[in-house]
């Protein structure tokens, strides 16, 4: 049986905007295709503690957990990912590129920018899904 893996992705909106993040060429899934920042999940670390790394070491600001939108899973080669989409509001800071992982931030209206990502991974499934429940 495959191992199990949680990773935490955050939802970060403004007004009817959100936040998505082009992931670099180096990452070995999904290179080059829209996300939402993304972290997996430490050993011993809560989703909260997960979601404030992702603010601090992804984005440079503060961020505060609001609560869970959605969560499911996507089968890897090697692992089972279990993704779980977060809201979460900046409480300081302004979002910048704050590693490698990324290499464009853009604040976007879901609902259409969605459907122009034609390659999705499990966050941004999932963040869809939620829009259209």
């Amino acid at each position: 049986m495959k191992p199990v893996k949680h990773a935490v992705s955050v939802i970060i909106r403004d007004n009817d905007k959100t936040l998505f993040a082009l992931r670099s060429s180096n990452k070995k899934r999904f290179p080059l295709t829209w996300s939402l920042p993304s972290y997996f999940i430490g050993e011993g670390e809560t989703y909260n503690e997960t979601i404030k790394r992702i603010g601090k070491d992804k984005l440079g600001v503060d961020l505060e957990p609001l609560g869970l939108l959605n969560e499911g899973y996507g089968e890897r080669d090697d692992f089972i990912l279990f993704m779980h989409d977060y809201e979460a509001k900046i409480t300081n800071g302004a979002p910048r590129i704050n590693s490698d992982d990324y290499v464009k931030l853009s604040w976007e209206e879901p609902e259409s920018f969605l459907l122009t990502i034609e390659t999705k991974g499990e966050c941004t499934r999932l963040y869809e899904e939620y829009l259209q429940d």
